[in-house]
């Protein structure tokens, strides 16, 4: 990759989220306190109020026995997060001052009491709840069911009248997963329960699917700050004896500044305009290792849907946007790269090219929408694709989630030793509500015990009453959907026979599939029929590299490592000339996670028959091609002072006298690596 960044100061530009409104909820209650046996609540809480980006809105609600607001809504700046970090200690109230009650009600509707007559407001919404969604209001069952009802009655209508996405992170697995599931399903949101890992790192994970955070790849310890970004905020996950995040910046010295916090679990360090170059961080594992950012230079995406049968294909559409809008592609088509990397159906990672040249489905070429079918061969399960942005001169990622399902619907069974039901939760963007009939036969020992029907209990709720099997020993259920397709047709599912008993109801899922890594943590493996095209290409692709590098060689001097020229613009105005109107990609509030594209060049070759010669040949004017358009994207003048220095190198007729070299090239990264490129284009 050939990286030239730039070292000219950011000027002062209005927030890229300013649309971004988010409603933080925690449950207080006694119950909630003994579910949070990690005491993780203020600390994801205090990561949350870290992870939001300057210029949103946010506001804090915390509910036991009655809802209050711990921090009312208001723009995230320093002085929101300091007053936000100070109120976060009363979530951890000790056990005699929580409330005894936890009306899940009352804080879900204080927290989106505000949204009311608001909705011509254009905003990108999220409720996050932290807790087990009880429900425990005076009068017993009835009232509790009350209360259930409404919320599912009044309230997630309001969610879907918005469009606010809620999202829940259960505090433990006696969790009212029902009741958490159903609000997730109705708004389009994520759900995750606590586990094993560090809260600090789940809390990261929902933050990622829920959000989709504008970040920066990291490289080893490495981060590439161009100077697009206005604010860089790196975030680590603590773990037992790992060192302290420290962060160094391009120049060498250690980053010191006020802006640096450490909590329980976690780190962050908050660098407000930071000087474009290699940033390097010490202490943890790169895995633990978030750099977020906000920058006018953008990566948005068309929506993909959150949830799709398995075997089913979707296509994303990809670009760069700066300052809202949408960038052609003529400068670019050379050095704007989008790849999407996901796993494939054997779980080991793909990566893909996005491609702007008019086949397939991309609908013209070189108009800066580009776009990638997606296989239908994604396992089943919650996906994460990861989409990365490579534009030469910066960088940016993003991860998109999809959820692939097998089943038209969401099972969950919540029992006692006395009692026990079925909840059935449609997926009501695969098919049609009411539309559904859902019935379960029960046997025992291969015995036909029964055949149910499942009522409905709300728009998007059925349930199945099995406390007679309670305490009776081991059974099996085997469940039955018929429903009509959103997109049309009839849908008739069957799963297999399921066992449960007192102890719960077994999972569908293979413990393996289970345990599936996401894509982006899974080291990549190349299929052994591509290697010899790699290896190929890169040698070529090498060839051609000593060859420029040698030409070049009077121009070059000086460190190496991602430096930049002085004299060169800001990204966003480098590109500023080719800013175009756009309907075509959502603004990237509302964004899917975007890829980066390359530029075709393992495409361009293999697409045709062509003898070895041949290809080398074209591949040399590729790479000068591109090698030029990247200089030239830098300063017009470097492109003829590159021209100049090929044809003089053979007489070293270069002097310093010369005018052309009143450009500083000595910081140019000139450290082409195609052949590593082309390698991993080829997997």
């Amino acid at each position: 990759m050939c990286t030239l960044a730039v070292a000219t100061p950011i000027s002062s530009a209005a927030p890229a989220h300013a649309a971004l409104d988010v409603r933080i909820l925690v449950d207080v209650s006694q119950s909630g306190q003994r579910a949070d046996r990690q005491a993780a609540r203020s600390t994801m809480v205090n990561q949350l109020i870290d992870l939001l980006p300057t210029g949103s809105r946010a506001g804090i609600w915390i509910y036991g026995e009655d809802a209050q607001a711990l921090v009312s809504p208001g723009t995230v700046d320093s002085a929101w997060r300091e007053a936000a970090h100070r109120a976060s200690a009363r979530i951890d109230a000790s056990s005699a001052s929580a409330s005894p009650r936890a009306d899940f009600f009352a804080g879900l509707y204080a927290a989106t009491a505000s949204w009311r007559g608001n909705v011509l407001v254009p905003a990108e919404r999220h409720v996050i709840v932290i807790g087990n969604g009880d429900i425990d209001v005076p009068g017993g069952t009835p009232a509790i069911e009350a209360s259930r009802d409404r919320i599912v009655q009044e309230l997630f209508p309001l969610l879907q009248q918005v469009g606010a996405a809620a999202h829940s992170i259960a505090l433990s697995t006696s969790a009212k997963h029902a009741l958490l599931a159903e609000l997730s399903a109705a708004s389009g949101g994520q759900r995750i329960s606590l586990s094993d890992e560090p809260p600090a790192s789940t809390l990261l994970r929902l933050y990622e699917q829920a959000m989709r955070p504008l970040m920066l790849p990291i490289h080893g310890n490495e981060i590439i700050v161009d100077s697009d970004i206005s604010q860089l905020t790196v975030l680590a996950v603590k773990r037992p004896d790992t060192a302290e995040l420290s962060l160094r910046t391009p120049a060498g010295p250690e980053f010191e500044d006020n802006s640096q916090r450490a909590e329980t679990g976690y780190e962050v360090i908050v660098v407000e305009r930071p000087v474009a170059g290699t940033w390097h961080f010490d202490g943890p594992a790169s895995d633990d290792v978030r750099a977020l950012i906000n920058s006018d230079l953008n990566l948005a995406a068309g929506p993909l849907p959150a949830r799709v049968f398995v075997g089913e294909n979707m296509n994303l559409r990809a670009g760069l946007l700066a300052y809202g809008r949408a960038l052609d592609n003529k400068a670019l088509r050379h050095t704007l790269r989008l790849r999407a990397t996901y796993p494939g159906i054997d779980g080991l990672p793909v990566q893909t090219m996005l491609r702007d040249d008019g086949r397939g489905s991309d609908a013209a070429a070189n108009d800066g929408i580009y776009t990638l079918d997606l296989p239908a061969g994604l396992p089943a399960g919650q996906q994460s694709i990861r989409l990365e942005a490579d534009g030469t001169i910066f960088e940016r990622l993003r991860y998109l989630p999809v959820e692939v399902v097998t089943s038209p619907v969401t099972t969950i069974f919540e029992h006692t030793e006395r009692s026990a039901t079925l909840y059935i939760l449609p997926h009501a963007d695969l098919v049609r509500p009411d539309s559904v009939h859902a019935e379960i036969e029960v046997s025992a020992d291969g015995e036909h015990a029964g055949r149910y029907t499942a009522v409905r209990h709300a728009p998007n709720e059925w349930r199945i009453d099995l406390a007679d099997f309670m305490g009776r020993g081991l059974h099996e259920l085997a469940l039955t959907v018929n429903a009509e397709r959103v997109k049309g047709g009839e849908l008739n599912y069957q799963e297999a026979p399921r066992r449960f008993s007192a102890a719960g109801l077994e999972d569908p899922r293979p413990k393996e599939e289970e345990e599936e890594k996401p894509a982006d943590e899974i080291a990549p493996s190349a299929p052994a029929q591509h290697v010899g095209l790699a290896i190929l290409l890169g040698s070529i692709a090498l060839g051609s590299l000593l060859l420029t590098l040698i030409s070049l060689k009077p121009l070059i001097a000086g460190p190496k490592a991602h430096a930049v020229p002085a004299a060169a613009t800001t990204a966003a105005a480098v590109y500023a000339s080719g800013i175009v109107e756009s309907n075509k990609l959502a603004p990237v509030a509302a964004v899917a996670d975007p890829a980066p594209a390359q530029a075709n060049v393992v495409t361009e070759i293999t697409e045709e028959t062509e003898t070895p010669t041949t290809a080398a040949t074209r591949m040399d004017a590729i790479m000068a091609e591109i090698a030029a358009d990247a200089a030239a994207q830098v300063n017009p003048k470097l492109k003829e002072k590159v021209e100049r220095a090929t044809k003089s190198a053979s007489t070293s007729d270069l002097s310093s006298n010369d005018p052309l070299l009143d450009i500083d090239v000595s910081e140019i990264d000139l450290d082409f690596n195609f052949d590593e490129e082309i390698q991993q284009e080829a997997v």
